[in-house]
């Protein structure tokens, strides 16, 4: 979902993740096995905030959130009925200054690793080579 009001953008993504397990050698160099989703939650807890974070490196960034989505419910009137979805999401929230694709570029180009980091846990996200990648694939979950 994209929002544009004058130059500013509000930018909402939902990036499934991956299901099943990820494996990862621990600091005692024994294997272990951890869900993506909570791979993805190790990271996003040890980010630097503030002027150390990802969006400060981002120019004209006024907020940004990265948050996992687990499940969601729906009610209507005296019916309640349970929707499930097939995955968990990733979830990106930004607003900035700008356009998608310049803001979307500087993201990539100036922490590259991290987005790598974050993201790898996401479906279709190993095809994401390069900037023009990024800005792509994050238009695909829009």
């Amino acid at each position: 979902m994209a929002n544009t009001s004058g130059r500013a953008y509000a930018l909402t993504t939902l990036c499934p993740i991956i299901n099943g397990q990820v494996s990862r050698i621990n600091s005692l160099s024994k294997p272990r096995s951890e869900s993506h989703d909570k791979e993805i939650r190790r990271i996003l807890q040890t980010l630097p905030l503030n002027e150390n974070s990802i969006f400060a490196n981002a120019d004209n960034t006024y907020f940004a959130r990265l948050f996992i989505l687990n499940d969601v419910f729906f009610q209507q009137g005296n019916d309640y009925k349970r929707d499930q979805l097939n995955s968990k999401y990733l979830c990106f929230n930004s607003n900035f200054h700008g356009k998608l694709e310049p803001y979307l570029t500087t993201l990539w180009n100036n922490n590259e690793d991290q987005v790598r980091e974050i993201w790898q846990h996401c479906v279709a996200f190993d095809q994401v080579r390069n900037d023009n990648d990024f800005i792509t694939y994050i238009r695909s979950c829009q």
